[in-house]
């Protein structure tokens, strides 16, 4: 069971996505460096207007794209969650540092998922992603208690805000 997270510092609504370019990549890199744009997001969902990439400056400098998305996802209840994500080209989601999906490399569009049991509150969520090829496509959904099969947006997403001080600990 990965446990809930204590946050002390205020969150706001959404995810914090940080574009990076991608051209050449063969498989999903550890991001970082210069950042092509930034932006939050309500959802884990390409392509959509919301995500801001297509036709802005950061497309072009990079026709293709590469994005680290950073925040806390709220569980309603404790259960079993099943994370499914679709993606075309390599993509990676973590929640509270623990793998639960991973499609990395060049391929088409696909699905993947995991499971894993959470406590009821906030955790980190973190999900990678490049396409190797105009027309990014990512999406995330989720099972779980008491929840039918959702592309989760709104309430579900929270980033700490970039003038906020990071501080978290763990709650047991």
């Amino acid at each position: 069971m990965l446990h809930a997270v204590s946050i002390s510092t205020p969150l706001a609504t959404g995810l914090q996505a940080i574009w990076y370019p991608s051209q050449g990549l063969t498989s999903l890199p550890k991001f970082g460096g210069r950042a092509l744009g930034s932006r939050v997001l309500s959802s884990i969902n390409l392509p959509s207007a919301e995500a801001g990439f297509s036709g802005s400056p950061a497309q072009q400098q990079s026709p293709t794209v590469g994005m680290a998305i950073r925040g806390y996802i709220q569980v309603p209840v404790t259960g079993v969650y099943t994370f499914a994500l679709t993606s075309r080209d390599g993509s990676r989601l973590t929640i509270d540092d623990q793998r639960i999906v991973d499609n990395d490399g060049l391929h088409p569009t696909r699905l993947r998922s995991g499971s894993v049991w959470l406590e009821r509150g906030l955790h980190r969520i973190e999900c990678d992603y490049f396409c190797s090829t105009p027309g990014p496509v990512l999406s995330l959904r989720v099972r779980g208690v008491g929840m039918g099969d959702i592309l989760p947006t709104g309430t579900m997403f929270y980033h700490i805000p970039t003038d906020a001080p990071a501080a978290f600990s763990t709650a047991r």
